[in-house]
């Protein structure tokens, strides 16, 4: 397996690895990949459009199987990644029962990983389980010679740190930079010769870089590719618990809000008799709450939207939210925003889940209560009494709070036994980083304010899962 950040090079390492699998020098090297799954983009996101798998055959007659990825970390946003992510993984499921090794791809002429690797170095790490440490390798690109080579191997994570490490300045883009340089006809024959050395030199030591690879790949232990699936499953349904949370977070939050203004209104002799109704719809409030299902439905993930956009959708399940544009809502694919919601097919997914609206009622309500409440508003008890059920009722919803809290914490705790990873709160933190560099980027340039509003709404709503998941339980 393949795997890298946007623009890292791994077409082009895909092409030197078919070409010294058949014994090509320089001048016979031929390129390797699928135009059809090319996006024809800028270097800035993924070339690569869908996981592939492609089959060589050595001269001597060994097959290899190897699945080139989309690169993460594009700057089209975490919604296109999360679409990349849950390509792999299906066409893992569907062509890879076994993976031998995974080689990741970085950049060798930086001193550490970058914000976008280690983005993408957590992304597949969520997807990846602990059993398949052993069998991930690194290749670090553009060094030319060990002296160019600045990474510094302490930087990995420390599940990694053992994990061999090759490097190459890969021949194949080498070849075709100097093919363009006599097309162009500027260069003269001396500098051509010192050009076509170099290739040749590159040639020469990326064959030692994978010989030793190779040698390395045949001694791993094939690992089963099924936990991949279903660590992308069990990571689904964490971010739907957040979503929850998140909603419920909001609710608690402006009934807090309305708590605290009659406080406020009764100390301050402002609130009337009326404000009994509004005790009434205080205390029984909706909540949007998740239920289990048998089937799988089309729900929508954009922030505060609840909407069961297809219940029991009668397409096959779909990590991929690409693969829900045939579904009805999105008019077999003649729409990429959803008739329902009107929200885009990036924030669908499948779910074996409904939104449903629960009421809650506060138990303490009876006649007492709001004979109490009414001899309050009369200033014939004070406010003692409201600060004390404000107490109370605030002490109740941090309480509830508290149990959704824990409940994600413990599913998330369960995923990070599991996963390379170790952690799915370090995978929000690196996404919030590689947003802020995204977002850095682009401020001062020509780009849209609402493109800048998407990323920053972005970045906030990540920071609230993340201090979901860090909060103590109060």
């Amino acid at each position: 397996m393949l795997v890298g950040e946007t623009g890292v090079g791994k077409t082009s390492l895909l092409s030197l690895i078919s070409n010294i699998l058949q014994g090509h020098s320089p001048s016979e090297y031929e390129t390797v990949y699928d135009p059809a799954n090319e996006s024809g983009l800028s270097g800035k996101h993924s070339q690569t459009m869908s996981a592939k798998v492609y089959k060589f055959v050595s001269k001597n007659g060994i097959t290899i199987h190897i699945l080139d990825t989309p690169g993460l970390a594009d700057t089209r946003g975490l919604a296109k990644d999360e679409e990349h992510k849950a390509n792999i993984a299906k066409t893992i499921q569907a062509h890879m029962p076994f993976v031998n090794a995974v080689l990741i791809l970085a950049n060798g002429t930086l001193p550490r990983l970058g914000v976008a690797t280690d983005y993408t170095l957590s992304v597949l790490s969520s997807i990846f389980p602990r059993s398949l440490a052993s069998n991930i390798a690194f290749m670090f690109t553009n060094v030319s010679t060990p002296l160019a080579w600045n990474f510094d191997k302490n930087s990995l994570p420390k599940v990694l740190a053992e994990a061999p490490q090759y490097s190459l300045d890969n021949p194949v883009a080498m070849q075709q930079r100097l093919l363009q340089i006599k097309k162009e006809g500027k260069a003269d024959a001396k500098i051509l010769r010192r050009l076509t050395t170099s290739v040749a030199t590159s040639h020469n030591d990326a064959l030692d870089a994978f010989v030793d690879f190779f040698n390395w790949a045949a001694d791993c232990k094939p690992q089963p590719t099924n936990e991949i699936v279903s660590l992308c499953q069990k990571s689904e349904a964490i971010e739907m618990r957040l979503h929850e949370a998140m909603s419920k977070i909001l609710r608690r939050s402006e009934l807090k809000k309305r708590l605290t203004r009659m406080i406020s209104d009764l100390e301050n002799k402002t609130l009337n008799l009326n404000a009994l109704r509004n005790y009434e719809s205080v205390v029984a409030q909706s909540i949007m709450v998740t239920q289990k299902t048998s089937d799988y439905n089309t729900l929508c993930v954009h922030p505060q939207c609840h909407s069961n956009c297809h219940e029991s959708c009668n397409l096959n399940f779909h990590l991929n939210p690409k693969a829900l544009l045939k579904c009805t809502v999105f008019d077999d694919g003649k729409k990429t925003t959803c008739n329902k919601c009107g929200h885009s097919y990036r924030d669908h997914r499948h779910f074996y889940y409904i939104w449903e609206e629960h009421k809650e009622e506060v138990k303490a309500v009876d006649e007492e209560a709001k004979a109490k409440f009414k001899e309050a508003l009369l200033d014939r008890c004070g406010g003692e009494w409201m600060r004390t059920w404000h107490s109370k009722q605030i002490k109740r919803l941090d309480s509830e709070l508290a149990d959704a809290t824990n409940e994600i914490r413990t599913q998330a705790q369960a995923y990070a036994s599991l996963s390379l990873s170790g952690s799915f709160s370090a995978q929000l933190y690196k996404a919030i980083k590689v947003l802020e560099m995204n977002l850095e980027n682009i401020k001062g340039k020509e780009t849209d304010p609402d493109t800048i509003q998407g990323i920053e709404d972005s970045i906030a709503q990540l920071k609230e899962k993340l201090r979901i998941l860090q909060s103590d339980a109060e």
